[in-house]
């Protein structure tokens, strides 16, 4: 709706006032009208993953100065590892693989974690943030695999 003002010679058209919306009103109008700009736009495609690159180990320095040596042991499943420990809590599984990991700090050999007393004793030598920097770089370096990952498999189909 358009109100025209004349004053003299000249007219000028100003826009009626719109109705006043709540704070409330307000935010759910600026969200509908971006999501309804969004749902019109084409999706990105997915970048291609990066090819995997085959790290063996790692040596970073911690945020308190110790060296450590990080990455999985060759020959070893960490999975059956882990499946042999007795009363393993669910949630620690990715925890305690993360810390079978660690080598060595500041050239000292850890040696293999056989037990939860074991690792318990090396989680409090490492602190709360060097096992979170761990982690972050595990899932980072070590992924775990995807399907596109695996080479062509052939599949033999039963003939009835």
């Amino acid at each position: 709706m358009e109100v025209t003002v004349r004053s003299g010679t000249a007219s000028a058209q100003t826009p009626a006032p719109e109705p006043k919306l709540s704070a409330v009103a307000a935010r759910r109008a600026q969200m509908q009208a971006k999501a309804a700009r969004e749902h019109q736009e084409e999706p990105e495609a997915m970048p291609e993953a990066a090819p995997r690159e085959d790290v063996e180990s790692v040596e970073l320095s911690l945020p308190d100065g110790r060296v450590v040596e990080f990455g999985p042991p060759n020959g070893v499943s960490l999975t059956l590892r882990v499946a042999t420990f007795p009363d393993m809590p669910p949630r620690a599984v990715g925890l305690v693989q993360v810390l079978m990991c660690v080598r060595s700090i500041d050239g000292q050999a850890q040696r293999p974690l056989n037990n939860m007393v074991d690792v318990q004793k090396l989680a409090n030598t490492l602190g709360d943030p060097a096992i979170d920097l761990l982690a972050t770089l595990y899932t980072e370096l070590w992924p775990p695999l995807s399907p596109s990952d695996l080479p062509t498999i052939k599949k033999n189909l039963r003939r009835g």
